[in-house]
């Protein structure tokens, strides 16, 4: 598996991350419309993270981890591929309040 930094460069997820995405969308019977409802983004958000090419904010990675309900290595992955709010490489602790109720659906 490619260094984290490699994919930090290009903007995007590593391949098999989104690949989970993908599962994790399809076990629960959704299309990326109602997928997207569910992670309080668009439908487009969700094909540029399913294609690889982007890499999302920390906060919109918590609303994909509860719409999706993934499982805590698959979510803590995405956490650590992250990009803040900013787009920078920092990872504050815990999620912005914008989505501490979808993360609480998690504990």
């Amino acid at each position: 598996m490619p260094a984290v930094d490699q994919f930090a460069e290009r903007g995007a997820i590593p391949e098999w991350l989104a690949r989970e995405l993908i599962a994790a969308r399809q076990r629960l019977g959704l299309n990326r419309e109602k997928a997207a409802r569910r992670c309080d983004c668009s439908p487009r958000t969700i094909r540029h993270l399913e294609a690889p090419d982007r890499r999302p904010s920390r906060s919109m990675a918590y609303g994909v981890i509860a719409g999706l309900q993934l499982a805590p290595n698959v979510a803590e992955a995405l956490l650590k591929h992250a990009a803040d709010e900013a787009g920078r490489d920092r990872r504050p602790d815990g999620p912005p309040s914008s989505r501490r109720h979808l993360w609480a659906a998690l504990s």
